[in-house]
């Protein structure tokens, strides 16, 4: 059974939250601040904390940070009822795993709290996937990668999940960060054993940057999605129907197109992602 903290201000919204996710078997521990959390913390060990960010004293994003010094591999999800450009750029500097705005839908949060829980799980599962369709595949997403390359690159798609699900990172802007991960997932495709990890922390820069300054991104000449393909791909990011581990996958997906007319698991993967299939490609 996961146990889940929860810190959030609000009596009535904390024991609505609380009972919520007990009626769902996890154990829950609710507090109150931020120093009450950090109690919490350094005596037991949970699997997830769900925080509130504006509260007095110590606010909820800057206890997530001292939370991460303690335990790095607790997940979170941040959750907020005000609009603010400061607030998604600090869950991104705390890499949150996920960004819900108030007021919350119990079912989207028990959603998310299921979806964060089960990444690794739901990472096994994909990979057994890919690397089931050629020998080729196997050697990419069925070898464990180099640590500090698996560590950055979980931050990259982190990092853009929470902006794209926060609302800070505009549909343009999102392309053109995509575009790199597409570039740079090509070469790690072609060459497994490349050098990536700075390719990887420049994308973390560029969607940090391109959140907090509002700049215009230059696009990489990547062959990648149309307009109308990341349309229906940021909208199924956004609304949640792509979780973090399925949108590593996106790009492997999308350069795999021609091969899911002859593999329907595929086809339905790649649809569930990116939409139809283009019609040069569904007539091959």
């Amino acid at each position: 059974m996961a146990k889940i903290l929860v810190l959030e201000d609000d009596d009535l919204l904390r024991d609505v939250l609380v009972k919520s996710l007990e009626d769902e078997d996890y154990e829950v521990v609710p507090t109150s601040g931020s120093l009450q959390a950090l109690a919490e913390v350094e005596k037991d060990t949970f699997n997830l904390i769900i925080s509130d960010v504006r509260m007095q004293g110590m606010d909820g994003i800057d206890c997530l940070a001292r939370i991460r010094e303690i335990h790095p591999q607790m997940r979170s999800i941040v959750i907020t009822g005000y609009a603010s450009e400061d607030a998604p750029l600090r869950a991104l500097g705390v890499e949150a795993d996920e960004y819900l705005y108030k007021p919350v839908d119990l079912d989207v949060l028990c959603t998310a709290v299921e979806r964060v829980l089960e990444g690794v799980v739901e990472r096994r599962k994909y990979n057994n996937f890919f690397s089931g369709l050629s020998q080729r595949l196997k050697k990419v997403v069925g070898k464990e990668p180099p640590a500090d390359l698996e560590a950055v690159r979980e931050r990259a798609y982190r990092n853009f999940y929470v902006a794209c699900r926060s609302g800070i990172l505009k549909p343009a802007q999102a392309e053109a960060v995509w575009s790199h991960f597409h570039a740079v997932e090509k070469k790690r495709l072609r060459d497994p054993e490349f050098e990536l990890v700075d390719q990887f922390d420049h994308i973390v820069e560029l969607i940090r940057s391109s959140a907090l300054q509002n700049r215009r991104i230059i696009s990489r000449d990547s062959q990648g999605p149309d307009a109308h393909a990341f349309g229906f791909f940021y909208k199924n990011l956004n609304s949640g129907s792509i979780s973090l581990e399925k949108l590593k996958t996106a790009v492997l997906t999308f350069l795999l197109r021609e091969k899911a007319t002859l593999s329907p698991p595929l086809k339905k993967f790649y649809q569930e992602i990116w939409g139809s299939l283009p019609e040069a490609v569904e007539q091959t």
